[in-house]
């Protein structure tokens, strides 16, 4: 599952068609050295800290990178998120959003209410500042 890669470390970037419209979500906050809670269906289930943030054409997503989404390659990266952008062209800019699992969820009072971005796989996880 989706949860459990990011939970095991296994799953460590994600990619974001650059200004995405989408009303659950504030990419524009995510950068690197921020704390978010991942979640997923609204329910937190881990701490991750962003390591870094890059803007990266739809043509130049590469090998390295789909292997840390979970994909095989770069051409099975870049058919997912087909499914999600079918206007991505080669030069779409994406955001990739590299980050590392500090630790499962837990309530803190530290954790802020809204949810911050539809971050951590097209399946509708998501990542908030912890």
């Amino acid at each position: 599952s989706l949860r459990g890669a990011v939970l095991s470390g296994a799953k460590t970037r994600t990619t974001r068609l650059l200004g995405e419209l989408d009303p659950k979500s504030d990419l524009q906050d995510v950068a690197s050295g921020v704390r978010v809670d991942a979640t997923c269906d609204g329910e937190a289930f881990a701490v991750l800290d962003v390591e870094a943030v890059d803007e990266v054409s739809y043509g130049a997503l590469d090998d390295e990178t789909a292997r840390a989404e979970g994909c095989a390659d770069a051409d099975a990266l870049r058919a997912l998120l087909r499914r999600f952008y079918p206007r991505a062209r080669a030069k779409t800019p994406f955001v990739v959003v590299r980050f590392r699992t500090t630790r499962p969820w837990s309530r803190s009072p530290a954790v802020w209410a809204a949810a911050l971005c539809r971050l951590v796989g097209p399946a509708g996880d998501a990542l908030a500042p912890a």
